[in-house]
């Protein structure tokens, strides 16, 4: 064979194969621009559920988020919006701890959400009424759920931000309560409420007729575990009707108030 048929052949050979890659690399980059800019045919929506099941937002609330944000002739389809400002949307709603927002295989935008999971609710001294979580955000009631959480009242003042970089703040000592409390069952079974008199923590408990003097959120273990030797060993000898107060406030001890004749 001619050699300089030969160097012409593997030439264009050459020139076939970088043109076939030119044009894979066309097509692939055409793809995922087509999928950043979430040209999709629908929305999927997932909520993944509170701890008890519940969801404090709903799917039919986040397309009608979405939908008067994005207003479109198809209420069901929110075509040519880029998924960075869906997700910012639906990551600004205080309903909402985060979202996902993407497109998957079959070109539909996937969105997740996690909810924020209430730890306590608070009603404080100036009638507002919301709930807090572990890291101390406040979290606004939900109109489509009401979770069954521990609630506190009295003398509580304004929410402030980044609570818990205040630990003396009366809010900061209800989280930190209300997270020890999620974790000892015994505790959680017997007190529904606690309010706030004096910066003072009382809590009141589904049994008895008395108060509970907690004092602060310190030393929460010994207190809670002076609390059940209370209810296992004193009261069934006492009786149920012989205490106004049973103060946990001192530490190593249980300073019980008879209720007076």
């Amino acid at each position: 064979m001619n050699k300089s048929f030969l160097k012409k052949w593997k030439k264009r050979h050459r020139l076939i194969w970088l043109m076939i890659f030119m044009l894979i690399g066309s097509v692939l980059t055409t793809s995922m621009l087509s999928k950043r800019e979430a040209l999709a045919a629908e929305v999927m929506i997932e909520i993944k559920p509170l701890k008890n099941g519940g969801a404090l937002i709903t799917m039919e609330q986040v397309k009608t988020l979405l939908e008067a944000k994005f207003p479109t002739k198809d209420p069901d389809r929110l075509s040519r919006v880029p998924l960075k400002q869906l997700e910012e949307t639906i990551n600004a709603h205080p309903l909402v701890r985060h979202a996902d927002v993407y497109v998957d295989a079959r070109n539909r935008v996937r969105v997740r959400i996690e909810q924020p999971e209430p730890l306590i609710r608070v009603i404080d001294g100036h009638a507002a009424s919301y709930y807090l979580d572990a890291e101390g955000r406040r979290i606004p009631l939900s109109t489509a759920y009401t979770p069954r959480v521990m609630v506190a009242t009295g003398s509580i003042p304004p929410y402030r931000d980044s609570i818990l970089n205040y630990p003396d703040h009366v809010l900061s000592q209800l989280v930190q309560l209300s997270a020890h409390v999620e974790q000892d069952e015994f505790v959680k079974a017997l007190i529904e409420q606690v309010y706030v008199k004096n910066k003072e923590i009382y809590l009141v408990p589904k049994m008895g007729q008395f108060e509970i003097l907690l004092g602060d959120a310190s030393h929460l273990e010994a207190k809670f575990r002076r609390l059940r030797a209370f209810y296992q060993h004193v009261l069934p000898v006492a009786g149920w009707d012989k205490y106004e107060l049973v103060n946990l406030a001192y530490k190593g001890q249980i300073v019980c108030r008879k209720v007076s004749a």
